[in-house]
């Protein structure tokens, strides 16, 4: 079945709220979408991810299942068609992975090796996010899944492609100011050990 018009999931955001390990939730309380095959078309799956709390090692990846999935028993191992989203390993060091399943097997995208028909699947039903964090707020927004190439560039520009601009300005002056405060609380702290150390001295005399 061909994908008769673009899933447009981008109005409603999630936010993990909760410091966890690891995080999943069904999308849409658990609703799958009309199953489709990508045989013999283009994909698209594109989406927004920000970690707002600065972390330094963590994954939010966006899954896509077939309808064979059962929902109720989801979990971080569940068989899924195609796992995508950035990683972070470390300061520094930032990926963004697309993971294909084939036969039970996963396979990285950093292959070039591999035959045409495993980009290829039967169906696809569910959309599931895969979100490894320490600390809170990361946030997904945007979702798209469509087989429009100019559809899907359209709508990353007047989503994401909007609001870039302000929310960098907008973390620019965040983070200013928590180092400002950062280092005003250094001071305090050099402040009062330097008070303790001539109180020691003056006691001494």
């Amino acid at each position: 079945m061909l994908l008769p018009m673009p899933l447009l999931l981008g109005l409603l955001g999630l936010v993990a709220a909760k410091s966890v390990v690891y995080f999943k939730e069904q999308f849409l309380d658990g609703d799958r979408f009309e199953p489709f095959s990508n045989k013999d078309q283009t994909l698209v799956v594109q989406f927004t991810v920000k970690h707002e709390q600065n972390i330094d090692c963590g994954g939010g990846y966006v899954k896509l299942f077939p309808d064979s999935l059962d929902q109720t028993e989801m979990h971080g191992d569940s068989e899924y068609n195609i796992m995508f989203g950035p990683d972070i390993y470390g300061p520094g060091t930032k990926k963004v992975h697309v993971i294909f399943n084939y036969k039970g097997k996963t396979c990285s995208s950093t292959r070039t090796s591999f035959a045409s028909n495993i980009y290829a699947y039967e169906n696809f039903a569910i959309l599931g996010l895969d979100l490894w964090q320490v600390k809170s707020g990361t946030i997904f927004d945007n979702f798209l899944i469509t087989n429009d190439e100019a559809y899907a560039k359209e709508f990353g520009n007047k989503t994401w492609g909007v609001t870039k601009a302000a929310e960098k300005q907008m973390k620019d002056k965040q983070d200013e100011e928590q180092r400002l405060k950062e280092e005003e609380e250094a001071d305090k702290d050099d402040d009062k050990d330097k008070d303790e150390d001539e109180k020691d001295e003056v006691d001494k005399e």
